[in-house]
Formats: C-alpha cells, structure tokens, sequence
C-alpha cells in the first residue's frame, strides 16, 4: 500500500465534508503525528523482511488513528451537536442525507461489497448518528460471523437496510429468490422510524416470535406498518417455502411481536445499539439489557472501528 495514498486519505476530506473547524484542526494535527507513525512502522516491516507486514501496519496506524481520536477529541466533536435532533439521518430510498455522500471516496477497506472510508469511520468516531453504509458493513460483517462461528450459512439472514425500506413501501411483499425467511433460524431487519431512529427487528423462525430491539421506544405509526409488513411477509415466505425448510413451529400462523427495550438515554447511539444486539445474535449470545447501555456503545464505537477497517468481527 503507497504511503502517499495514506496520507491523501488522512487530508483529503478537509474542504468539503465539514465545517467543523475546532475538529478539523485538532484532525490534521493528529493525522501529520500518524503519518510520521506511519513512516515509522513501513521502515521496520521493510527491515525485517516480513511478508504483508508493510500493510499489515499501516492498517494498525489507522486504527490508533480513529480510536485515538474517538477518546482524545470527544469534547469537540460536532459543532452542530445541539442541532442534532432536527437533522435526518440519510436514507437512501427517501432521498434525504444529513451528510454528504461522495461514491468516489477512496476506500480504507473493502468488505464483501461494501467500502470502508474515512467518512463512516467519522461518524463512528465523533459520536454522530450512523448511517445506512455503516449499518450494512456491518451487518454483511455480522452476516460472515455467523456462518464462521456456526458452520450454517442458513443460520442468519441480515437485509440491507435500504432494500427493506423499499420493501416496506411497496404494495405488497417480495419474496426475493434464493432468499426464503423459512430458510433461516433468524432474519434480521434493519428498520429506520420516521428517518431519525434505528430499531432492529428479528423474525424468530424457529421460536415462531418476532422481536423488536429498541433502544428509543417510538410510538410510531410507521413502526406498525413495518411490523404490518413484516406479518404479511412472513406469510408470503411460508406459503411459497418448501415443506422441507420448516418445522411445525413455523407453520403455525401467529407470530407475536415481542418488544424490548433497550436503555439509550443519550440521542445518537441508537444504530449502535443496533448493532451490538445484531453481533450477539452472530455469537447466539442473549441480549441483556442491563448490560447494553450507553457507557458499552461508547467503547463499542471503538470496536467497530477496529473491526472494520480489519474488514472482520474477531
């Protein structure tokens, strides 16, 4: 990897990804400290002759980058940070976007079909709403998780969380090939309230339940339709599945809706919470809501970084 490309990656978002100026300062301060950090560690990978050592460095270079920033910097983060509750986070499908996204960034990392760049890792870093990049890396992440921890790749199906959305508003429910709920022990769905809150909801194939994680509870029209949504797909997928993919449990015809509620008292984490619960289910660990809280979500953030720039959950 071209050192020069690194240090491009470091400064090139200065001009037109923010405004923040007390950020960006303290930014390009850290970022000159990482690249001399950078220089450092390609000179001893190329002295000791190791084999993908050089860019096995630079990537721990840049993970000290983000997760030194996420602790350092937090103080500053966002100078909008009181206007936080009016802005949207983006939906593709809906056309709004609380940031810019540039498709041409250059990636960081690459996972599955998914980019890693310096702008989703900022959100993870500064503390800012996540969006639907850093919701589906991760949740293609947890995906490969899953089938690595479980040797079933028919265990979890994790959806893209702008395909549901346009699933969601369709007339009716799809049923995508090769892609049966039945066929699966669990079936998480990304789902965006009102534009401005994550929950994720779980179709529990085996348990005949479906449960709704949510870290903000929303009395929300637009959450009923979606679980509306999900009942009417659920029954589409039964009828169209094979005798052979299902048990009796998931013959039956009710499927309840379990609601938990996690303990989010802050205004920005909500997608993080989202994606704890979606790794827990990966490690088929339980979901204890005691200890999801929002003091984890400040440390998760520093895991997620890691993890995706390492392109994998460890």
């Amino acid at each position: 990897m071209d050192l020069r490309v690194n240090e491009h990656l470091l400064h090139e978002r200065a001009e037109h990804l923010t405004t923040r100026a007390n950020v960006l300062e303290h930014e390009l301060y850290a970022s000159q400290a990482i690249v001399e950090d950078l220089s450092h560690r390609l000179r001893e990978a190329t002295i000791n002759d190791v084999p993908q050592a050089a860019a096995s460095a630079v990537n721990d270079a840049l993970v000290d980058f983000f997760v030194y920033k996420r602790t350092k910097f937090k103080k500053l983060i966002d100078a909008d940070a009181k206007e936080k509750k009016t802005r949207l986070p983006r939906m593709v499908v809906n056309g709004n976007s609380y940031r810019r996204v540039d498709e041409n960034e250059p990636a960081l990392q690459t996972v599955g079909p998914h980019r890693v760049t310096s702008t989703m890792l900022k959100d993870i870093a500064y503390d800012r709403w996540l969006y639907d990049d850093s919701i589906n890396t991760w949740l293609f992440m947890v995906t490969a998780l899953s089938n690595e921890v479980h040797s079933k790749p028919s265990r979890l199906l994790c959806l893209d969380s702008t395909s549901w959305a346009t699933d969601c508003q369709r007339a009716g429910p799809v049923l995508h090939k090769k892609r049966n709920w039945m066929a699966y022990d669990y079936v998480l769905l990304p789902t965006n309230i009102n534009r401005a809150h994550w929950a994720l909801a779980v179709v529990a194939v085996n348990e005949n339940k479906v449960f709704v994680y949510d870290s903000w509870p929303w009395d929300s029209k637009e959450l009923k339709k979606v679980l509306n949504r999900i009942d009417t797909t659920i029954k589409l997928h039964k009828k169209k599945a094979p005798r052979t993919e299902f048990g009796s449990v998931a013959r039956q015809d009710d499927w309840p809706v379990s609601f938990v509620a996690l303990r989010q008292k802050n205004n920005f984490d909500c997608g993080v919470y989202l994606a704890a619960v979606a790794e827990r289910y990966a490690m088929s660990s339980p979901v204890d809501v005691h200890t999801l809280t929002d003091n984890l979500c400040a440390s998760y953030r520093g895991y997620m970084i890691k993890s995706l720039l390492n392109g994998k959950i460890d």
